[in-house]
C-alpha cells in the first residue's frame, strides 16, 4: 500500500461524491449552492462534460477515482486542485489552459503511454513515469504530488516555470534527480508508504 491522495477527508464540507456520473447529473450539480469538492468515481468524462464540471463556480478539489477523463477539450478555468487517483487520463498538458489550478494530486493513474502501469498483479500494481514532457506545459502548478510511481523522467518537471513543491513516495526516485530539481529551487519531499 502506497500513501495516496485518495483517501476522503475525516468530515466533508460542501462536497459530493458521484457514481456513474452523467451529462444531467452534472447539470443537477450547478443546484448545490457552495460546492466545493466532487468527488467522480466510476465514470468516463470527456468532451463537454469536462468543461460543465470545471464551470461549476465554487468548486475548489475535484477527484477522479476509478474513472477515466480526457482533458483535451477543457477551455475554461478550473478547481485549485485535481487529484487522479487510480484513474486513467488523456492529454493532461491542456489543463495548461486552467489558470486556477495550482495542485496536481496522481495516485495509482496511468497518463496517455507517459505514465504506465509496469506490473498489474492484484494488490502489487506498480507504476512508472516514462514520460514527463506533458507537465512542462503547466506552468500554473505549484504542488506537484506524485504517488507510489517510479520517476523516470524529470525533464518535463523541469520546465514547470511554478513549481515549488514535488511529494513523491519515499524510494521512488532517484539521488540524482533529487538534487537535479532542487539545483532549480524545487523542494522535494519524500513520504514513508503506509502499511
Amino acid at each position: 500500500k502506497y500513501q495516496t491522495s485518495c483517501e476522503a477527508p475525516a468530515s466533508i464540507g460542501g462536497g459530493e461524491f458521484t457514481n456513474n456520473i452523467t451529462d444531467d447529473d452534472i447539470q443537477k450539480m450547478y443546484d448545490f449552492d457552495q460546492l466545493t469538492l466532487l468527488a467522480i468515481l466510476h465514470s468516463e468524462i470527456n468532451g463537454d462534460s469536462i468543461n460543465q464540471i470545471f464551470q461549476l463556480p465554487d468548486l475548489h478539489q475535484l477527484w477522479f477515482v476509478y474513472s477515466s477523463v480526457d482533458f483535451s477539450d477543457v477551455k475554461s478555468d478550473s478547481p485549485k486542485k485535481i487529484d487522479l487517483c487510480i484513474a486513467s487520463a488523456k492529454n493532461l498538458k491542456h489543463l495548461s489552459a486552467c489558470p486556477s489550478l495550482t495542485v496536481l494530486s496522481i495516485s495509482a493513474a496511468t497518463i496517455d503511454d507517459k505514465l504506465i502501469i509496469t506490473d498489474d498483479t492484484p494488490f502489487h500494481e506498480q507504476y512508472s513515469l516514462k514520460d514527463s514532457s506533458d507537465f512542462a506545459f503547466l506552468d500554473q502548478i505549484k504542488v506537484l504530488e506524485i504517488y507510489g510511481t517510479q520517476i523516470e523522467d524529470i525533464a518535463g518537471f523541469l520546465e514547470m516555470d511554478s513549481l515549488e513543491k514535488i511529494i513523491i513516495s519515499k524510494g521512488y526516485i532517484s539521488q540524482e534527480y533529487v538534487n537535479t530539481l532542487e539545483q532549480k529551487n524545487i523542494t522535494v519531499i519524500q513520504k514513508e508508504s503506509e502499511n
